[in-house]
């Protein structure tokens, strides 16, 4: 993790006002592995921590080169996914309506977090629901039109028996 600490306490880290800026590798996240066709690449991040209306809250962003597999065509990509990170964090669910607009709330019993899955769980929550290439670029995307389809349709010829037998 080149320096970087596995577990962070956010409630100190926010009182602070600390600042942690890194990469970590994906192949360290296991459910984010399953859903990606290599995990050589990397989730580059900055996290800000401080404190708003009592509570401690994460702010920062997350910038991941995937390679994931188009759902169209079967065939690997790689697609780059950005994100802003707004979370706060609770001891209680009590506490979730203090959080200002805009961020999510993070319900922990814990003092101290696991950075790589804080991390994992963020960039799973901003994957796209079916993975694709751009639909220019995807060889999938080379269906034929309705016209074509109907005229090369296989039950043609079913067509051209029950006009014949009647």
């Amino acid at each position: 993790m080149s320096g970087l600490p596995e577990f962070i306490e956010p409630e100190y880290l926010a009182a602070t006002g600390a600042n942690i800026r890194g990469e970590l590798r994906l192949r360290g996240m296991g459910r984010l592995r399953e859903l990606l066709h290599s995990d050589a690449g990397r989730v580059a991040f900055r996290l800000d921590f401080a404190r708003k209306n009592g509570l401690s809250c994460i702010s920062g962003e997350f910038k991941a080169e995937l390679e994931l597999l188009c759902q169209r065509c079967l065939q690997p990509f790689a697609s780059e996914l950005c994100n802003a990170i707004r979370t706060g964090i609770a001891a209680q669910e009590g506490q979730i309506a203090q959080l200002e607009q805009g961020f999510e709330p993070l319900v922990v019993a814990e003092k101290t977090l696991r950075l790589a899955e804080f991390l994992e769980d963020e960039i799973l929550l901003s994957m796209p629901l079916a993975a694709a290439h751009a639909p220019e670029r995807c060889p999938g995307q080379a269906w034929p039109n309705d016209r074509q389809a109907e005229r090369d349709s296989p039950f043609a010829l079913l067509k051209d028996l029950k006009i014949k037998h009647s």
